[in-house]
Order: structure tokens, then C-alpha cells, then sequence
């Protein structure tokens, strides 16, 4: 299972620098276009998948998570918003954002 090529391009590359080691390249079952689908495809047994760590929020006690040793890298993720009219709350988030960055 793994999100699809389409939508998760950043992903499907980290999958390649995991397995390009070993000379392997992953073997997909099905491609999912969001973290529920995955989530519920792995539940049906149609196979497992690598995901961050992220989706324990999701999956709460549904899934057995193992962490990957060693720990690949980083995915890089961003932050959207309106530029007009920002919420105070949407105001400390960006302010925090700004301090975890530097």
C-alpha cells in the first residue's frame, strides 16, 4: 500500500531512497489518495505500507506501527493559508512555525 504517485510525489521518492540500498524497488499492491484510504486498505489485508509517523493520529490502536531503521529522511511539509484577514490563532501558528524553523 502507499499513497499515490500523482498526489504524493515527495513520498514516492523518499520510497526509492529507502530501497535503492538494496537494489529493490518496492513491490505496490494499490496506490490510496489519502492516509484513510491507506489506512483502511492496510485493515483489509490487502498489505502493509510505510508511512510517517503522523498516522498514528489517524489510526489510532487500529495498526501496528514499527519504526524503519535507519530513520529516513525528513519529508519536507508546508503551511497554507489566507493571506487576508488572518485569525489571531492563525497568527501564533505562523509565529510558532517561524521560531521551529530557525
Amino acid at each position: 500500500m502507499v499513497y499515490s504517485r500523482s498526489d504524493y510525489g515527495d513520498y514516492h521518492a523518499m520510497l526509492d531512497a529507502i530501497f535503492a540500498p538494496m537494489g529493490r524497488v518496492p513491490d505496490i499492491a494499490q496506490e490510496c489518495d489519502s492516509g484513510a484510504s491507506l489506512i483502511a486498505a492496510v485493515e483489509a489485508l490487502r498489505g502493509v505500507a510505510l508511512v510517517p509517523s503522523v498516522i498514528r493520529c489517524l489510526a489510532g490502536g487500529r495498526l501496528k506501527l514499527r519504526p524503519v531503521r535507519p530513520d529516513p529522511a525528513p519529508l519536507i511539509v508546508g503551511f497554507a493559508h489566507a493571506t487576508s484577514q488572518a485569525s489571531p490563532a492563525t497568527k501564533r501558528l505562523i509565529a510558532t512555525l517561524r521560531t521551529l524553523a530557525h
